[in-house]
């Protein structure tokens, strides 16, 4: 009897053992067939590992880190993490907090000092938590006529952040995710800890958890070995794009998915021990209504036990995600432009978390990865609901010294700045408001006068920045200088005369 008793359990273990072997292996080879249209026609690709309770339960990569020299994606390809690394900035900012060197309740100004009037009323936390009512700086940068092929220095930068004259909103008061806020945190660090920013995170983040073949992009001239090349499907075709823009405390981060996956397997196992550290970087902030802000030391709150981030620059676009009560992680690193590709490692993510498989959304984020590299020309004709010729002009911003001539030329409205002419495409039902062509620009609104005539323009972009344009005469450019016409613009006088 004890015999039998005892085949039965050694059986019954078995089963068990098998059956999770299985379940483990089912799941590699859905996960494959979703991710393996990367490996048709020399397309770009990504590196994805799943952790769970310490080890590494799936891994693989898909696709081309640069597709003119038909080199495969590995572990060890670096890719440029976006501001996926704000979660490293903010694992610093806990940090220095848990020290008591930073304050998070204490005014920017504490820390930053004779930058900005308006950093006198925004204290730390508006700046972890994105509550602070700064503008975001990539928007603004591609509305004074820049592209993200552009050269940008941190400096750069940090001079668009520091022109600001009014917030988008009162500090507290709304929750919008802004990347100047993970840059003034940045040099934050810089000042507090009185080194550069990149030095301290190496020896005080990335050396801690383990990031061995993590590098950050001081300048665009920086050279990096083993390197993805991000890629847009543009004109029906893969476009290799550039990296020459280099943010500290947001971006300039070079990693692979050993080192991320080192560093998941680092915050899971940290948390388990209950590090303080750890802790408060998962802990979000309340609006000034008691509304809870859905974001922590740079990392987005989802849900009751889901904190991720994504990076999304010049066709990279990561994703990582932690379930720290099941003790499970995932990391995607992609340079393939996808803009499904983020969303379908959540249903990955979820398979290990409720051990099953969403076959439908497994299924549907397969065809949309085939389709997206697939796309047609789009031959719809534009059709305006009134006449162009109202919105001809030259527009100023005083602010930022940006200029736009609005044109109509064969039957369509174009936005032309010093650098590139931009379509504009009518927004139905919206006779004065269109939508730019442009990525990331935003949407431009023309506002009457009582009279009916148009005397502004607005760019309206995501995040809540909008930028405001006062029409110029043509008159006043022909016979006046711009520093007069600035003047004239803000209500003050010229000095010269």
């Amino acid at each position: 009897m004890i015999a039998k008793l005892k085949l039965l359990i050694l059986f019954s273990l078995l089963t068990i053992g098998l059956s999770a072997q299985n379940s483990i292996k089912n799941y590699d080879v859905i996960i494959d067939s979703l991710y393996s249209v990367f490996n048709e026609s020399e397309r770009p690709g990504c590196a994805i590992a799943v952790v769970k309770e310490g080890k590494i339960v799936y891994q693989n990569c898909f696709g081309l880190s640069d597709l003119e020299h038909k080199i495969p994606i590995t572990s060890s390809t670096l890719f440029g993490l976006a501001s996926v690394s704000k979660q490293f900035t903010g694992y610093g900012i806990s940090k220095l907090i848990q020290e008591k060197r930073i304050n998070p309740s204490l005014e920017v100004a504490n820390y930053i000092q004779n930058e900005n009037k308006l950093w006198e009323s925004i204290q730390v936390r508006n700046l972890i938590h994105h509550t602070s009512g700064i503008w975001d700086w990539p928007y603004i940068f591609l509305a004074s006529g820049q592209t993200f092929n552009n050269v940008a220095t941190h400096q750069n930068i940090y001079k668009i952040i520091k022109s600001q004259s009014n917030l988008n909103f009162l500090t507290g008061n709304k929750f919008q995710y802004c990347s100047s806020n993970y840059v003034l945190l940045g040099q934050l660090i810089t000042n507090v800890t009185d080194t550069s920013y990149f030095d301290w995170i190496n020896q005080n983040v990335f050396k801690p958890a383990g990031l061995t073949e993590t590098v950050f992009q001081r300048s665009s001239a920086d050279l990096i070995n083993n390197r993805a090349y991000g890629y847009l499907y543009e004109n029906y075709r893969y476009n290799r794009t550039s990296d020459n823009i280099s943010p500290q405390g947001t971006g300039s981060v070079y990693s692979n998915l050993i080192d991320m996956t080192t560093w998941t397997k680092y915050l899971l196992s940290e948390y388990s021990r209950k590090n303080p550290l750890i802790i408060q970087m998962l802990e979000t902030d309340t609006l000034n209504t008691g509304k809870e802000v859905p974001y922590a030391y740079g990392l987005m709150k989802r849900g009751n036990d889901c904190y991720w981030h994504d990076g999304v620059f010049q066709g990279f676009r990561n994703l990582t995600i932690l379930y720290p009560e099941h003790n499970i992680g995932l990391v995607l690193l992609s340079n393939s432009g996808s803009s499904y590709i983020m969303r379908s490692a959540f249903s990955v993510a979820e398979m290990f978390v409720k051990d099953s498989v969403p076959r439908e959304q497994i299924n549907k984020y397969k065809n949309l990865f085939r389709e997206e590299s697939e796309k047609k020309e789009d031959n719809t004709k534009l059709v305006y609901q009134k006449g162009l010729n109202d919105f001809n002009g030259i527009y100023l911003n005083t602010e930022l010294l940006i200029t736009y001539r609005i044109h109509e030329q064969t039957d369509s409205l174009f936005a032309e700045n010093s650098i590139e002419k931009i379509l504009l495409k009518p927004i139905e039902g919206k006779p004065d408001e269109f939508n730019s062509s442009k990525l990331l620009l935003g949407d431009f609104i023309f506002e009457r006068n009582g009279s009916g005539k148009i005397e502004e323009l607005l760019i309206k972009q995501k995040r809540g920045n909008i930028i405001r344009f006062i029409k110029i005469d043509d008159e006043q450019i022909n016979n006046k200088p711009l520093s007069v016409i600035l003047n004239e613009a803000n209500g003050t006088e010229n000095c010269n005369n």
